[in-house]
């Protein structure tokens, strides 16, 4: 059965009610809400200095330190790298050629170096040989002067034997008596002197004053007086006695001995005479073998540097035979093949781009009201939007000292002409996740504080 009409209004008055109960309801809790979020102790944006960044690694350029043909490069972009691992090879043809010429050059200065060290050695002999015949040389200067007066007193000694072998042929005769008295007598003299002189010389030559050269000679001479007064003392005992048949015998021995040993003493003067006189020449010889010494010595040090030269050389060659086979500096992934084989390159010419993925890190900015609460050592958190979700693990690694206007890649004018100080933030990458030039978002914890 149909409402009547108030039954109806009725009905409508009831509903509006409930719907402005309804309305009141929302609006009441609506406000309490508001006022919750409001009034709650609630951490503000200085729980967290938060920036944005870009990826970054540190990044090395591989290049040869030789030049040449590149046979190969033996990593891909994006490929992780070993430390060590062997990157590009470079053409070895004309690296293995100058290695054999150095090892040519090598050898053949070790062949000059013996044959210097040969003649050295020879020099050294000869020298040697010279400084002895020239220090004997001084000894036969002895010899000669001992020969001059042995001759004269040879000569001496024959015509006292002749002339003793007249007399006893002739007979004795008073004059002749006196004769051999006086010249037993002088005889006597210059042997008592000679002996004299003899025994000062041999003290003298104690003390070192005089040489023993001196005292041979002396002693020699006192020798040959001594004879000389013998055979005269012998001819005055022979004249006061008389003439005897043994005696004339004797005599005419003493005259033959006495021509030997003439004979005997110009020869030995003649030796000495000739051996002394080669003593200029022995000091030529002597002079030639130092200079040929000196030579050979300079020459082998000249030869032993060749050598050393080349020594240098040959491991400079095997170096850069090594060099060929260009290896990674550091482990790492590579970004970039900059050259392909085939291609020639030069010392230095960067083949491959390799980042350290180890190594981490992103640069933001923070503005200058936010930084004294930012600390060297503060954990940080890095997020991606290639892993939503996740954090990696970050830490303050550097702040600025100076302040700077914010990099012209920020966005809007307006954040450009802020001053800010730049914060790098290092990251973990232990899955080798993070990539160089990820864009990426930085929270630096700094600390909670309240309203």
């Amino acid at each position: 059965m149909a409402k009547t009409l108030t039954q109806q209004l009725s009905t409508g008055r009831r509903g509006a009610l409930m719907g402005k109960r309804f309305v009141a309801i929302v609006v009441v809790v609506a406000v309490g809400i508001a006022l919750y979020l409001a009034l709650r102790p609630r951490p503000r944006t200085g729980d967290w200095v938060e920036g944005s960044g870009v990826i970054e690694a540190t990044e090395v350029d591989v290049s040869p330190l030789v030049g040449g043909k590149l046979v190969s490069v033996e990593v891909a972009e994006g490929e992780e790298v070993a430390a060590d691992q062997v990157v590009a090879r470079i053409e070895t043809t004309d690296l293995r050629a100058q290695l054999r010429q150095a090892q040519g050059s090598l050898q053949a200065a070790r062949g000059d170096l013996a044959r210097w060290e040969a003649a050295l050695q020879g020099a050294a002999s000869t020298l040697a040989n010279a400084q002895t015949a020239y220090a004997k040389s001084t000894e036969l200067k002895g010899r000669y002067e001992q020969a001059q007066e042995q001759y004269p007193a040879a000569l001496a000694a024959r015509e006292q034997a002749k002339a003793r072998l007249d007399l006893l042929r002739a007979g004795t005769r008073k004059e002749e008596i006196e004769q051999a008295r006086a010249a037993a007598a002088s005889a006597e003299a210059d042997w008592r002197n000679a002996e004299r002189e003899l025994k000062r010389l041999q003290g003298l030559v104690a003390q070192g004053a005089v040489s023993q050269q001196q005292v041979d000679l002396q002693q020699s001479r006192e020798k040959a007086l001594r004879g000389a007064y013998e055979a005269a003392s012998a001819r005055l005992a022979e004249a006061e006695a008389g003439a005897r048949s043994e005696e004339v015998r004797q005599a005419q021995a003493a005259v033959a001995q006495a021509e030997a040993n003439v004979v005997a003493a110009q020869r030995a003067l003649e030796t000495a005479r000739e051996l002394y006189g080669d003593k200029l020449d022995l000091k030529q010889r002597l002079d030639t073998a130092q200079a040929e010494h000196l030579a050979a010595l300079e020459a082998r040090a000249s030869a032993q540097g060749r050598v050393e030269t080349a020594q240098g050389a040959l491991a400079a060659a095997e170096k850069r035979l090594r060099d060929a086979v260009v290896k990674a500096p550091l482990s790492g992934a590579a970004l970039l093949k900059i050259r392909e084989p085939g291609e020639t390159v030069s010392p230095g010419q960067p083949i491959v781009r390799l980042a350290n993925l180890g190594d981490m890190w992103l640069r933001v900015y923070v503005p200058e009201t936010d930084m004294h609460r930012v600390k060297l050592g503060q954990a940080a958190e890095v997020m991606i939007d290639g892993a939503p979700g996740k954090a990696y693990k970050g830490r303050v690694t550097e702040i600025a000292q100076e302040a700077e206007f914010t990099p012209k890649n920020v966005q809007t004018r307006e954040q450009r002409v802020k001053l800010v100080f730049g914060v790098k933030v290092s990251v973990e990458n232990p899955e080798r996740e993070l990539k160089p030039g990820m864009p990426a978002d930085a929270r630096i914890h700094v600390g909670p504080t309240h309203d």
